[in-house]
């Protein structure tokens, strides 16, 4: 009789942990000059553009070098960033500032990393980011 009982409880286990596999897999919607965040596997999406930032990985110890006081981000981590068929990785370690953003431009666009943040004390670390045109003398960076 147990294994009967068992059956159903692990089908329905079984079936929410790949809804929410397939709804982590699915892009963030973000807009071009706008910020949005990402975690750890996520990637935000252009659609206007054909622009993907992914935050492929991220170090559990980026994030601000003080919590009281966020005047110098750490970002230790990896990002691919993707523009219709051609895409770039980078595994990047940098130090950035609220008011000077980390960038780095590809196919004409400027990818900026403008900060770290862990909302929930036990939750993932999010990167904000904006994605911007870049000017032409950025294009050849």
């Amino acid at each position: 009789m147990k294994q009967k009982t068992l059956v159903p409880v692990l089908l329905v286990f079984a079936f929410c942990a790949a809804v929410s596999l397939v709804r982590a897999q699915e892009p963030v919607k973000a807009e071009l000059d706008a910020p949005f965040a990402l975690a750890q596997g996520e990637t935000g999406r252009i659609e206007s553009d054909g622009v993907e930032v992914m935050l492929r990985s991220i170090s559990d110890d980026s994030g601000c070098d003080d919590p009281k006081d966020c005047s110098s981000i750490l970002f230790k981590g990896t990002l691919l960033t993707r523009v219709g068929e051609k895409k770039q990785m980078g595994q990047i370690m940098a130090f950035f500032t609220p008011d000077k953003p980390y960038t780095m431009t590809y196919e004409g666009y400027r990818v900026e990393m403008t900060a770290i943040r862990r909302p929930d004390p036990k939750g993932p670390l999010y990167a904000t980011f904006r994605v911007v045109k870049a000017a032409e003398t950025d294009k050849h960076d």
